[in-house]
């Protein structure tokens, strides 16, 4: 996994996330701020952003990559932007945001950059929370 790349399971309406973040320094600390919900034309998509307390930039030694874990609740303070609720029988494709102040850009172009094969964001990852399951079987 790259810096910022999540992976993730379901139970029941809250997630469990697992992100590589740079290990913590001392007096710092990671918190999501808020999550958007993008969803939309049969897709479920969200973008996490986070931030952190100090609000350095982060940078990773690649040669230690550091797992963070997050309990998020996907039904409780997620602003819906696209036009779907989650799905939570099927995966959940989603953008992982390091930004300190508000975001500059929106939650869709953010997403979008994320999941472009040809641009690498330096401040975003991806991946999938319930991987696998797009027919919801």
């Amino acid at each position: 996994m790259k810096v910022y790349d999540l992976k993730g399971v379901v139970l029941g309406k809250k997630a469990v996330i697992g992100v590589v973040l740079p290990e913590k320094m001392t007096n710092n600390d990671y918190k999501i701020f808020k999550i958007y919900n993008i969803s939309g034309e049969g897709r479920n998509k969200i973008v996490i952003h986070f931030k952190d307390l100090k609000g350095d930039e982060l940078k990773i030694d690649t040669n230690k990559p550091n797992l963070e874990l997050f309990v998020i609740d996907l039904t409780k303070n997620v602003t819906k932007i696209g036009t779907a609720e989650i799905d939570f029988t099927k995966k959940i494709e989603a953008a992982f945001h390091h930004q300190n102040h508000e975001l500059t850009k929106t939650p869709k172009e953010i997403f979008d950059a994320a999941f472009d094969p040809i641009v690498t964001p330096d401040t975003t990852g991806k991946g999938t929370i319930r991987e696998g399951e797009e027919d919801g079987k």
